[in-house]
């Protein structure tokens, strides 16, 4: 009986929703509509929908303009494996937590921390090649690298792969680094996932 009364209480409220898809909302603010999105998004972004009011669940909504690149920013916190390769070949593997920044346009900058220690980390600038493939380069900046203690050159590319049908990511970051006022290079790779 019990079951029965939750599937009524379910349909109920499900049936009694205000917003339908395709009511117009009035905002001064704003001429978005429920119906088709008729807002002139940029490249780098796409028709969403939000509630004008956050604190009201079933209230009006309205179109707005998002970045396509804010699903990598609400993903969470990456866990990872570093693996830095120096010139003689050596290898150094640690494990690091990869934080999305919020994006502009087609670029965002993941920090790259010691898990743990938020003080000892590094931000990368990262540039997407399109606004659907998730594949990213990274152009040629200068980096501080506390594990090296010393400022390199970096770049390089990667990628941000959907996990299925799952909400989760695997990032995989391949780079390389010229310390700088030397000849030294190494290769880092970084691949972690936020599921």
């Amino acid at each position: 009986m019990k079951k029965l009364f939750i599937v009524y209480i379910s349909i109920f409220l499900i049936s009694c929703e205000k917003d339908n898809g395709w009511d117009t909302t009035s905002n001064n603010n704003s001429s978005s509509s429920l119906g088709p999105c008729t807002l002139n998004c940029d490249m780098w972004e796409k028709c969403s929908t939000r509630q004008i009011n956050s604190n009201d669940w079933w209230g009006p909504r309205e179109w707005f303009c998002e970045n396509v690149f804010v699903k990598y920013y609400r993903t969470g916190r990456f866990n990872s494996t570093q693996t830095i390769i120096d010139h003689n070949g050596v290898t150094l593997d640690q494990d690091k937590h990869i934080y999305v920044g919020y994006p502009s346009e087609n670029n965002l900058t993941v920090n790259i921390t010691e898990i743990g220690d938020f003080g000892n980390s590094y931000e990368i600038r990262i540039s997407f090649i399109d606004s659907e493939s998730g594949i990213f380069n990274v152009s040629n900046q200068s980096v501080y690298i506390p594990e090296l203690n010393a400022n390199v050159f970096c770049e390089g590319n990667g990628s941000f792969v959907k996990n299925g049908s799952s909400p989760y990511y695997t990032l995989e970051l391949n780079l390389d680094f010229e310390l700088q006022n030397t000849e030294f290079n190494y290769d880092v790779y970084l691949i972690g996932s936020n599921g």
